[in-house]
């Protein structure tokens, strides 16, 4: 047997015991399992999260033009972004599992109601509620601004921002641009409350014109400061 047809019969039984097996394939360390029971069946729906840039990519091509009308196309974007993340699908009832591939053709396969069904989960997954949006700009606030976490847990992330914009920490352009929507979301959190914190959005930048700058920290800003470093 040549290489050839030693490569060829290898790919045969890898693709016969993909269609016969009765066990879903694992789910990789960047992806995760997401499971829809609809119609007495249940269905796996294996899936990753998408980096900021591919779902600002998405969102900039949902936008239509009409007779000079601008208009946001929502279920464009919906069926684009899951045709990105869906890696495959395995019906528990069935025993069948059906694999995606570069050209998202497996959302074909899937019926109206368990997209929407999936959407939903898994839309709720990659962005922060109000409940955990408020909580991280709170403690990035009080952080930033010296105070203690009374009820707030600092976050690594908090931590990370504030030594990269320190010049302690860096990220590389390519590291950034693989950062998930929820943690893109997170930074820009911490980011805004560290501006609040220092007056540097340009409102209270004007407003603080005219108030001296201290040029020295006094003993108990210092301790006020070290209150709000977590403790580990």
């Amino acid at each position: 047997m040549t290489k050839d047809e030693a490569l060829e019969r290898l790919l045969q039984l890898i693709s016969s015991d993909n269609q016969e097996s009765s066990i879903p394939p694992k789910a990789k360390d960047n992806e995760y399992i997401i499971k829809i029971e609809l119609n007495d069946n249940s269905i796996l729906f294996c899936c990753e999260d998408l980096t900021w840039e591919e779902a600002l990519r998405i969102e900039a091509l949902s936008f239509r033009k009409d007779d000079d009308e601008i208009y946001f196309n929502g279920e464009y974007e919906k069926r684009e972004l899951i045709k990105k993340v869906l890696k495959w699908i395995y019906s528990i009832s069935e025993n069948r599992i059906e694999y995606n591939d570069v050209y998202g053709t497996l959302l074909s396969k899937i019926s109206q109601p368990y997209i929407e069904s999936f959407w939903s989960e898994y839309y709720k997954r990659i962005t922060l509620d109000a409940k955990e949006a408020n909580s991280i700009y709170t403690s990035a606030l009080k952080y930033f601004k010296g105070e203690t976490q009374d009820g707030y847990p600092v976050l690594p992330l908090i931590i990370e921002v504030d030594y990269m914009t320190k010049g302690i920490l860096t990220m590389t352009r390519d590291e950034f641009k693989k950062m998930s929507i929820s943690d893109f979301e997170r930074l820009q959190l911490i980011m805004t409350a560290r501006s609040d914190a220092f007056g540097l959005a340009p409102q209270q930048m004007m407003e603080n014109q005219n108030i001296p700058q201290q040029s020295n920290v006094s003993d108990e800003m210092l301790q006020q400061y070290m209150s709000s470093m977590p403790k580990f």
